[in-house]
């Protein structure tokens, strides 16, 4: 509703949520309009988000938590990084600092889901704190407190990566696949930005 913040006050107002939401995903279709939000307890959350609905329901700008969330799941042991749909996969991905991504259904609300990545044999969190999804390439490229970029296919059971870029010196906070060039660009809290 960026239309109606013109004077810079907002639209709507989700309140009552009992966690502290950390990312935010969205999506939409002919049919809805879907908010995930990921919190610092580890769980995905799925509100309905349809402007005639919020319209309806906020007369004074204050949305209930309770009446607009369709449902939450539990998926991870840590903060939720990133959570994101990818209407190509026809699942939502997230990422958190358990060290593991996560794709799920959303639409028929499968509590099931795929687990990529591990806590090391030594019982260290390898926090993940970002990926990216290429359609072109079919995987899914994540980074975090490794100093490598993984690169996996979400399309086999296999917990491993296909592949794991090296060379930052440190964390990596973020990683995008430029398409367009055949490029996957990762960013490190090293000082520097590499391409691959």
């Amino acid at each position: 509703a960026l239309d109606g913040a013109v004077d810079g006050a907002p639209v709507a107002q989700l309140s009552g949520l009992d966690t502290s939401p950390l990312c935010i995903g969205y999506w939409q279709d002919l049919e809805y309009e879907r908010m995930i939000l990921g919190d610092d307890a580890g769980n995905i959350s799925l509100f309905d988000v349809l402007p005639e609905k919020l319209n309806q329901d906020a007369a004074d700008g204050s949305l209930s938590a309770a009446q607009h969330r369709i449902y939450r799941d539990r998926r991870h042991a840590d903060w939720v990084t990133k959570c994101q749909f990818y209407p190509e996969l026809n699942f939502m991905v997230s990422s958190s600092l358990d060290g593991t991504l996560k794709i799920g259904d959303l639409e028929r609300r499968s509590r099931h889901c795929r687990q990529l990545g591990e806590v090391d044999k030594h019982g260290a969190k390898k926090g993940v704190y970002s990926f990216e999804w290429s359609n072109l390439f079919k995987v899914l490229a994540s980074c975090g407190l490794e100093r490598n970029v993984n690169v996996w296919n979400p399309y086999t059971r296999a917990g491993k990566p296909l592949a794991q870029l090296q060379g930052h010196n440190s964390s990596v906070q973020h990683v995008t696949i430029n398409e367009d060039n055949y490029q996957l660009i990762s960013c490190s809290i090293d000082k520097t930005m590499k391409v691959w």
